[in-house]
């Protein structure tokens, strides 16, 4: 798996012991009149087809009364049916294709490794579960996720079951605590088994906030990367609106804590990030600066179009078929740890 934000923090982690982380025409109605109902927050709910599942569909609809969708946020590009559904999700050469009643993700890396995701979803429109599939050369890897929301919309839990044959298996819930519209606190906790070996981690995330609000709940990079330390791959899917709503503010900054015991050794990481934000004059985000990691340019399309009308980060078309490693954090366990590094993931 695309261990993108993972790797290099946790594989250079010391033990403790030597230090002491739906007609197209009526889809289109439907989401106009789902997002002139609130123009600063809310996101339209669609169905693919009559009879069809609910599908979440992250509108904005300005003051001006622009309808737009999220184009592209740093490497990856997104591209839509004319009534706002996302059919590829782009990482430069390889676009996820989405499909949908059901929802069906499939991800082809190339050299034999295929990922597929397959979806049910609840009446909002959200992720509800969600089953993984990869086969590779190096070996089938399986997750089930179940996730639960609070009534605004907003993730609030989610477990999970991972097997890599009879290798490496692990279990795990992660918890988010909301309040006043933004997420405070994700506190992940897991355990398994690494070829025998038994295992248990804990990621706990913390965020702070200043006075600048997120004027259209957009789904940020920082809060992915707290959704990423259990979704993993998946997480970026709520860049399209399929986990729920984005935090009301915008956050300033977030504290990662990882601690991990094994039968051997423990082991611990931490790091904080700020973060800063500019925004396009109708209130969009035009540009996420994450310390320690990277800065992230959004661009957007306009509603049935699909042309893009913002700036496009340079980063958005890679020659590779995965995004190279960005040194964040990740929690699976010392095997996957091994197998992604020597890949150079």
């Amino acid at each position: 798996m695309r261990k993108r934000k993972y790797i290099a923090r946790l594989a250079a982690a010391l033990p403790m012991a030597l230090l002491c982380s739906c007609t197209s025409e009526t889809l289109t109605e439907d989401m106009t009149t789902a997002a002139e109902a609130n123009t600063e927050s809310e996101a339209a709910v669609v169905s693919k087809s009559e009879g069809g599942t609910n599908v979440n569909v992250p509108l904005i609809t300005t003051e001006s009364g622009e309808k737009l969708l999220l184009a592209s946020l740093g490497d990856y590009s997104l591209t839509y049916d004319t009534s706002g559904l996302c059919t590829t999700f782009g990482f430069g050469l390889t676009p996820w294709s989405i499909s949908y009643d059901p929802l069906s993700v499939k991800a082809d890396w190339g050299d034999g490794d295929v990922e597929t995701m397959n979806a049910t979803l609840n009446d909002a429109g959200y992720i509800a579960t969600l089953t993984v599939s990869e086969t590779s050369p190096d070996g089938n890897i399986a997750i089930d996720y179940s996730c639960a929301y609070d009534e605004e919309g907003h993730l609030e839990s989610v477990t999970f079951s991972y097997s890599e044959g009879t290798y490496y298996t692990e279990t795990g819930t992660a918890t988010l605590t909301w309040k006043d519209g933004d997420v405070r606190k994700m506190e992940f906790k897991g355990t398994g088994t690494d070829e025998g070996y038994a295992f248990s981690e804990q990621v706990t995330m913390t965020y702070t906030y200043g006075t600048e609000p997120n004027t259209f709940q957009q789904c940020t990079m920082a809060y992915e990367d707290a959704l990423a330390q259990v979704l993993y791959d998946s997480s970026v899917l709520s860049l399209a609106g399929l986990y729920g709503n984005g935090t009301a503010s915008l956050p300033s900054t977030y504290d990662y804590t990882y601690i991990g015991f094994d039968e051997e050794d423990a082991y611990e990481d931490h790091f904080k990030s700020t973060v800063a934000y500019s925004k396009n004059t109708n209130g969009t985000i035009l540009l996420e600066d994450i310390s320690d990691w990277d800065s992230f340019a959004y661009s957007y399309t306009k509603l049935g179009n699909g042309l893009d009308t913002g700036v496009r980060s340079p980063k958005a078309v890679k020659a590779a078929t995965r995004p190279a490693s960005t040194g964040r954090p990740y929690t699976l366990h010392s095997r996957l740890r091994s197998r992604h590094t020597a890949s150079g993931l």
